[in-house]
């Protein structure tokens, strides 16, 4: 559970917070386009003359709450793994929190991303300079932390390749989430903590195992086979990146 106590927001910063969850909830609810400022506004309690003092534009709003997901993405995960000592630990509490934020408020992350995406048509195209990219960075270093520090214990190999592992496992994760939204019973909204736990366990597993320094002969079929995996994993990136 997280420790630090939120310090109390001025009006100033209310107001942008109403002004946040207001777009927020327009754009999930009828699309980017379909969303005004003025019915923002209308929403948040304020002038619409207020929204442009916090934000210069609409696309200012949008940029704003996929910042702030990222932000707490990476907030809850290192207060989180400050609480894990044990590597393979950490692993998964990482990946349970990337699908518990993910799956929230009915997949709404999920939902605001494909708004962003449809509206930055170049995303893929220029990534590395797009600020999903930057606030991704920071949160991805997480990952390359546990990595690195159980090559360090000498519990993983030293000759990973850390792009290709990091494209692994977060590319599963999304994968993952939507395959969790297809197991939703009839009525069901929110993922029970107990199957979200499970289901991060069963995945995190076998990318860990592939990992490891193995001690005996016998597990050399199944190192090859997760370097091939490796290399079909850089392959893609690479493709992504052509």
């Amino acid at each position: 559970m997280n420790s630090k106590r939120s310090k109390p927001m001025n009006r100033q910063q209310e107001r942008e917070q109403k002004i946040l969850l207001a777009a927020t909830e327009l754009f999930s609810e009828q699309g980017y386009h379909h969303s005004s400022t003025r019915q923002i506004a209308k929403a948040a309690g304020v002038s619409e003359g207020t929204v442009f003092n916090y934000f210069d534009s609409k696309n200012a709003l949008l940029e704003e709450i996929v910042r702030g997901f990222y932000s707490r993405l990476t907030e809850t995960a290192q207060d989180g793994l400050h609480e894990k000592h044990d590597g393979f630990a950490q692993f998964t509490f990482l990946a349970e929190n990337h699908i518990r934020l993910i799956a929230a408020d009915n997949f709404l992350l999920m939902r605001l991303l494909a708004v962003y995406f449809s509206e930055h048509f170049n995303f893929y195209l220029d990534y590395q300079n797009s600020s999903i990219f930057k606030h991704s960075k920071t949160y991805t270093r997480l990952f390359d932390r546990i990595i690195r520090e159980g090559i360090a214990r000498n519990e993983l190999r030293n000759n990973i390749k850390l792009s290709a592992m990091r494209d692994l496992f977060f590319g599963s994760l999304e994968y993952g989430v939507r395959s969790l939204l297809a197991q939703l019973e009839p009525g069901e909204k929110q993922l029970s903590d107990r199957k979200l736990k499970q289901y991060a366990k069963t995945l995190c597993h076998p990318i860990w195992e592939s990992m490891k320094v193995r001690e005996n002969a016998e597990d050399s079929r199944e190192l090859a086979l997760c370097e091939r995996l490796e290399r079909v994993a850089e392959r893609l990136e690479s493709n992504l990146k052509a």
